[in-house]
């Protein structure tokens, strides 16, 4: 299986609901209200394997 490195999860919507969904499934907490207040800004770069 071949896995891609992902930088930059926010501008993705796919991947940035998948990511938001994880941490509320891991954490209990949500980053989407963050988000769509723009309080994610390109000084949080999450990355992700796909």
């Amino acid at each position: 299986m071949n896995y891609q490195l992902v930088k930059q999860v926010r501008e993705n919507s796919p991947l940035r609901k998948s990511f938001i969904d994880l941490a509320v499934k891991t954490f209990d907490l949500s980053f989407e209200e963050w988000y769509q207040q723009g309080y994610w800004t390109d000084a949080y770069i999450p990355y992700a394997f796909v």
